[in-house]
């Protein structure tokens, strides 16, 4: 006795789904650099935590490239995430009426502050461009 799908029904295909035809890449770019260039190159896509083809394809393309945040500033923004999570629970018991002594909006305000700075730690300058979101106490 067989076991699966029935002798006429499509064979199923396992593994990751193709990519749609306009993001697959088939195209290549042969780049000659000195010793140099390529020690500096290696060192950036280190720096970046990429690996070269990588770094050279988003460098090429003008995309901006950060350096991955260091183990402990994702450990604090880890925390302040964490933090943000128990305070939108707070809120949501003050408006359920379970928590009586706590406005709301100011359980809102501190997980809004919460939130930017956590967007704070992870990329520095953020809150200057209008990324994060603010309140005043």
């Amino acid at each position: 006795m067989r076991t699966g799908s029935p002798p006429d029904a499509p064979a199923r295909r396992l593994g990751r789904p193709l990519l749609p035809s306009k993001r697959i890449r088939s195209g290549l770019v042969d780049v000659r650099v000195s010793a140099e260039e390529a020690e500096q190159i290696q060192e950036l896509a280190d720096k970046a935590g990429l690996k070269i083809r990588i770094y050279m394809r988003l460098a090429a393309l003008g995309t901006h490239i950060a350096a991955p945040p260091d183990p402990v500033t994702l450990d604090h923004a880890a925390r302040l995430a964490q933090i943000g999570r128990l305070l939108a629970r707070l809120e949501r018991l003050a408006i359920a009426g379970s928590i009586v002594g706590l406005p709301p909006q100011e359980i809102a305000d501190l997980r809004r502050l919460t939130e930017a700075a956590a967007v704070a730690v992870l990329r520095p300058g953020a809150s200057e461009e209008g990324e994060a979101p603010s309140c005043s106490p």
